[in-house]
This record gives C-alpha cells, sequence and structure tokens, in this order.
C-alpha cells in the first residue's frame, strides 16, 4: 500500500454541512481513501487528523465525548461515537470501511502518575487493542508507540501491551517516539510547571531527553504507514540532557533554573513511574527505512519548542 505515492496523484475536498443542528461531512469524490482514527484530539492524533484532510482523505475519528465531537468536526473528520472498550459498540462499523486505520491513543499522561494508575492503564490498553486487532480484521494498522518499552521503565507499561496485542494483526506498523513536545501532553506540563516554578530537576539532569514535535511524530506515522509492517523509531537527531532543556525553557521564559530533587523524592510529586522516566537516558536510533522514504524533522527543539509547547504566549509569525 504505498500511501504516499496515492497521496500525491489524488486531491479531494471535503465539505462540511450542518444538517438539524449536527455537522456532516460529505466529498466530491466517494472513490477516494478512508482512515479511521483513535486518539483523534490528543496532540499527536489532532496532527495526524488534520494532515490526513488536508491530503484528501475521509477522515472517521473515534469521540468519547462531546467536545471531542465538535474538536473533530472543527478539524474537519467525522466524529464517530463510542470506546474501543465497547466490543459492541457502533464504531466498528464507523471502521468497516476504512482503508486504514491510526492507533494513536496512548494515554494523556499528567501527574501525579502512580503505579496503580499505570496498571490501570495497561489494562485499558491491552483491552482496547485487542478490540481493534478484531475489528480491522485485514485493513492496515499504523499505531503510536513510545521509545521507553526499550529501556523496560513502568511507565511504558501501557505502550507495551498494546505493542504485544497488535502484534496478533496481519499488517501492523509501529512507530516508537521518544517524548513528543505539543500543546499538551508531558513536556508541555514540565514547561508550564518551570513558568510556575514547580519543577525541579530529576537526578543530576545529565540524561538524554530525545525528543520530537507532535507534527513530525505525525508525518513518521503516515510515512511508516506507507512502508507497511514492522516497527519504526523516529526522534530528532540532537537530543538534550534533562539540565539543558530545563534551562533553554528558563532562559526563554525569564524563570530561574530549578535545583535538583533525588529521584526518590520526585516520586511524591510525579509519582514513581513519571520521576523514572523523566530521570532515564534515551538515545533512540532512527530507522533508516523512514529516512530512504524522505521523512526528516522539519522541527527543531532549539527553535520551535517554546511557540509549540507554550502557543499563547509565543504566537507563530504571520
Amino acid at each position: 500500500m504505498d500511501i504516499l505515492r496515492w497521496l500525491r496523484e489524488h486531491k479531494m475536498t471535503i465539505f462540511a454541512a450542518r444538517v438539524d443542528g449536527a455537522v456532516e461531512y460529505s466529498t466530491v469524490n466517494y472513490g477516494g481513501r478512508v482512515a479511521f482514527v483513535v486518539g483523534g484530539t490528543g496532540v499527536l492524533g489532532a496532527e495526524i487528523v488534520a494532515r490526513l484532510v488536508d491530503r484528501g482523505w475521509t477522515v472517521r475519528a473515534l469521540a468519547r465525548s462531546i467536545p471531542s465531537e465538535q474538536a473533530l468536526a472543527n478539524a474537519g473528520a467525522a466524529a464517530v461515537r463510542g470506546d474501543l472498550l465497547d466490543e459492541g459498540g457502533g464504531w466498528r462499523e464507523g471502521l468497516s470501511a476504512a482503508d486504514l486505520v491510526v492507533h494513536a491513543g496512548l494515554p494523556r499522561l499528567s501527574p501525579p502518575i502512580r503505579r496503580l494508575r499505570v496498571r490501570r492503564l495497561t489494562r485499558r490498553a491491552c483491552d482496547g487493542a485487542r478490540s481493534l486487532v478484531s475489528a480491522a480484521a485485514t485493513t492496515p494498522i499504523v499505531a503510536a508507540s513510545t521509545a521507553l518499552v526499550e529501556r523496560g521503565l513502568a511507565l511504558a507499561g501501557p505502550a507495551e501491551t498494546m505493542e504485544a496485542e497488535l502484534a496478533a494483526h496481519p499488517d501492523v506498523a509501529l512507530v516508537r517516539l521518544p517524548w513528543v513536545y505539543g500543546a499538551s501532553g508531558p513536556l508541555a506540563w514540565v514547561s508550564q510547571a518551570i513558568d510556575a516554578r514547580r519543577y525541579r530537576i530529576v537526578g543530576p539532569g545529565t540524561n538524554r531527553w530525545p525528543l520530537i514535535s507532535a507534527g513530525d511524530g505525525a508525518e513518521a506515522m503516515l510515512v511508516a504507514a506507507a512502508l507497511g509492517s514492522g516497527t519504526y523509531v523516529a526522534s530528532e537527531p540532537d537530543a538534550p540532557r534533562q539540565r539543558e532543556f530545563v534551562e533553554h525553557l528558563c532562559a526563554e521564559g525569564g524563570t530561574p533554573i530549578p535545583d535538583h530533587v533525588p529521584g526518590a523524592l520526585a516520586s511524591f510529586s510525579l509519582g514513581a513511574p513519571l520521576a523514572a522516566a523523566f530521570a532515564s537516558d534515551g538515545r533512540p536510533e532512527v530507522s533508516q527505512a523512514l529516512v530512504a522514504e524522505g521523512w526528516h524533522p522539519s522541527h527543531d527543539w532549539r527553535k520551535d519548542l517554546v511557540r509549540l509547547t507554550r502557543p499563547q504566549a509565543a504566537p507563530e509569525e504571520q
């Protein structure tokens, strides 16, 4: 399935019409491809939805709340109300006509993250992935995972179990991403905590934090979908040390550099799984298959981190 070539050769326009107060979507060409997206309102999923819509795909995305439905409608996608854990839900019908399934529904992490919460998220990720595999049948799946699985960290539990369940599918592309920065997620929380002088460097701060912007992560997933089954890794080439990352945000925001706290003490405010992840060292190796297909980061954390994690404080230049 050469999605990238198809995207270049076909372009459709999606129109929105309001019928009885609801937004319904139609296309000028019903021969176009359909993508079913899980996690379409998250920091990564929103970027994927935007790219698919812009490139002419009809996008159906799972929504578990009215605000999510509205956000998807505003993005040009058709919301399908439901939950992966509802195995008899109507969302399966919304998926049935899809040419591609995109799973960007990793847990949204906000401190504190305790072990009990990770266990609950792991069970949910396991059941959700199993349900998705059953519903997708032979439809190709591309799924976002985390590079933390390579470090054996507790925080990676949900991603590890998701990967294990998706392995039962005949055509799945897994994309392991490092810390993703954007308008939400753990790094956006760190940025806000530094502004509020509530973040302290975990441990010595010399550990590497590999990074990728949400937009670059989304693009890597679409390239992986074109490549097909396999496990891929995408990351910016230069991973800052934790202290370097924090100092950069402090310099941009005019806040003092925080002091250090041992990992054991950081666990009280962050939760042990997140504190261990923040203190861990990562240097993922980008998959050459992605590079060969033309993928490369368009963002650089030194230039884009503040703008993307603090959009209200640093608006993009027109």
